[in-house]
């Protein structure tokens, strides 16, 4: 196992990128975990985020899943807060700030200049996800789809129907 410090180091600095939504680090905490520190697979990465994707809570409760398979029970508990305490005390941080700070124009102006920045991330990790799940015409086709189905019917309607989907292609085989 690596060392638990090394582990900390590397979580708390990437869950400080996770302004704008989890997605926002896939890119990055692959290149980390996978490409530069070689802690686990390509495969074993994306495993843990779909794990993280169907359990209950926020998706990016991936780094669970991930931390064990680093090194275990330790790892995962050590990935874990290192990944949340940073953003949790920055947040705390924050929003007791701006209500002192609200109604001035320099905190609109921030929040403004960081949107692009939240935009790039998700796309980076959108990108991230593609590549792996983008494997096929039908799976691009698939994706079209669902993006144009967006535009007219909520999320929830567009799973449902993409699951529906899944189960019909799945007995038609």
């Amino acid at each position: 196992m690596p060392d638990p410090i090394e582990i900390a180091l590397v979580f708390s600095r990437l869950g400080l990128l996770t302004f704008g939504g989890g997605l926002t680090v896939l890119a990055e905490m692959e290149r980390v975990v996978v490409k530069e520190h070689g802690w686990v697979t390509d495969a074993a990465y994306w495993q843990s985020f779909a794990l993280g994707q169907i359990t209950p809570g926020p998706g990016i409760f991936m780094v669970i899943p991930l931390g064990w398979r680093i090194g275990g029970p330790t790892a995962a508990l050590v990935a874990t807060i290192a990944f949340l305490l940073p953003p949790t005390i920055i947040g705390l941080t924050a929003v007791s700030l701006w209500q002192r700070v609200r109604e001035l124009a320099w905190p609109r102006a921030i929040a403004r200049a960081l949107a692009p920045v939240a935009l790039g991330l998700v796309a980076a990790g959108f990108v991230s996800i593609a590549r792996v799940a983008l494997t096929d015409v039908v799976s691009a086709v698939a994706l079209v789809i669902a993006v144009a189905l967006l535009v007219r019917l909520n999320a929830v309607t567009v799973v449902a129907l993409a699951g529906a989907a899944g189960a019909l292609a799945t007995m038609l085989r």
